[in-house]
């Protein structure tokens, strides 16, 4: 044993570092120990490389393998607040905590300092307010835009552009990104200000500037339109006090009114993965194809028969008029739309065969569409003994029930069919022509979608939005 420890440390580091993992690798746990028992018992240590070693012999210590990481690299070395605020302005500086703590690391080199100092550290650091003083900015999300316009060096010129702005917006006037860009050439007297496009997308981030979409203008009314929704309000309290509470008429109050459903109801946006370049979906021969529903309800919570109106290229049987004559009525004109024949029939069939009781009367609610103000409709519903108001223009969004509420729910409603109908037999090998289209659903489909998403509509939500509009037909 004692002549194997000599001729093991005869040999050089690295042959003798390979020496004896071969030997201790191959064996066992309980050889190793025995192995390592004998070599402590042995008046020389066996030892591998290792520098800055004492020089009294009685001091070493038996190093078979080579030092740990955290010796290596010196973890426990300790770091004065002044090196830590240095490294981390280095890092804010630079923006980089690896380039930091190589910084330090090159700094301090000749005085074997902070040799061990990680990128790690450098972050941990960077996040402590007590060595960071920008931390603030660093942290700040929402409130990052207001450091930021400290970045422009043109802070002066880029607010009064911002008061320009918010002159023309509150006058109403568009702003376009052409006008911006003018406009700052004109303020920033600075030959090398290009106003480049990279300059306008960091204007409009520390700004807050954003590209909006202009709404409607029932949204904030006018004075005008103020009046005209008062007057509107007022003449239906007066007419239910004069019919409810002088006669004792109930009045029974309805909404009508038509909206446009397709064929391919498929939405305008899919999920993809970020980065792809083209989003393409693949639709019916159907997404182009449309047609009307007139949909009426009453304010407590009765859905009337809808109407559905084709346009004439559409094939409509007397088979299908037939098939659904007792859920809805079905007509079919070149326009596809609510025309004068149709709402006669209407008005006849449906509004005018109410189920009334003879202590109640009807109130029907209109819109400005111009069937709905043509002469025979003031006649036919006057000679019913029943009565009509018209929504204010512009104001459909705030009083009309059906747009405030249903068509919406309406419209989603028919979209799920439409969804599970295409993942189920729409983009199927059946569904398609010989040159590979899509077919779109067919007209019998169609009506069965719009008659399920009707009956869909709950009663509660049809007598909340007649309670929404203006809290007068509750």
């Amino acid at each position: 044993m004692n002549n194997l420890h000599q001729d093991i440390n005869n040999l050089e580091y690295p042959s003798r570092e390979n020496l004896l993992k071969g030997m201790i690798s191959s064996l066992t746990h309980e050889e190793t120990q025995e192995l390592l028992l004998k070599l402590m018992q042995q008046p020389q240590p066996l030892l591998t490389k290792s520098e800055n070693l004492p020089s009294d012999p009685s001091s070493q210590s038996l190093q078979i393998f080579p030092p740990s990481k955290s010796q290596k690299t010196g973890a426990n070395e300790d770091y004065p607040d002044e090196i830590k605020k240095e490294t981390v302005q280095e890092a804010v500086k630079k923006n980089n905590n690896r380039g930091a703590a190589r910084y330090i690391r090159e700094k301090y080199k000749r005085d074997n300092k902070y040799q061990s100092l990680s990128e790690k550290s450098v972050r941990e650091w960077r996040a402590h307010p007590r060595y960071n003083d920008k931390l603030q900015f660093d942290t700040a999300h929402k409130g990052r835009r207001k450091f930021r316009r400290i970045s422009s060096p043109y802070l002066a010129q880029e607010t009064e552009l911002v008061n320009i702005i918010n002159a023309k917006r509150a006058l109403n006037e568009l702003v376009t990104s052409d006008f911006m860009i003018s406009e700052a050439k004109r303020l920033i007297a600075n030959p090398q200000f290009k106003a480049s496009p990279g300059w306008l997308s960091n204007f409009k981030r520390r700004w807050n500037v954003r590209r909006r979409i202009p709404t409607s203008i029932v949204q904030k009314l006018s004075i005008q339109y103020t009046q005209q929704v008062k007057n509107y309000l007022e003449e239906i309290r007066r007419l239910r006090y004069d019919q409810e509470q002088k006669k004792g008429i109930q009045l029974i109050i309805g909404n009508m009114d038509q909206t446009s459903l397709r064929f391919d109801m498929s939405r305008g946006w899919t999920y993809d993965f970020k980065g792809s370049k083209e989003v393409r979906i693949r639709t019916t021969s159907g997404n182009k194809l449309t047609f009307t529903a007139l949909l009426a309800m009453l304010n407590d919570g009765t859905k009337l028969p809808p109407v559905f109106v084709f346009k004439s290229r559409t094939t409509i049987s007397n088979a299908l008029k037939n098939k659904y004559k007792d859920k809805a009525l079905i007509y079919s004109n070149s326009t596809g739309w609510c025309v004068q024949n149709v709402l006669k029939d209407w008005l006849e069939n449906i509004w005018l065969n109410l189920d009334l009781k003879e202590n109640q009367k009807s109130l029907l609610i209109l819109d400005n569409f111009s069937v709905h103000k043509m002469p025979f409709v003031h006649t036919m519903i006057k000679e019913g003994g029943g009565f009509h108001e018209y929504i204010p223009p512009g104001c459909t969004g705030l009083l009309q029930p059906l747009d405030t509420h249903i068509n919406k729910s309406y419209k989603d409603y028919m979209r799920k069919l439409f969804d599970k109908w295409f993942a189920d037999r729409g983009s199927k090998e059946e569904n398609r022509t010989k040159a590979g289209n899509l077919r779109a659903p067919s007209a019998d489909l169609v009506i069965e979608w719009a008659l399920e998403a009707w009956e869909n509509i709950s009663e509660d939500l049809i007598e909340k939005s007649f309670k929404h509009c203006g809290k007068i037909f509750n």
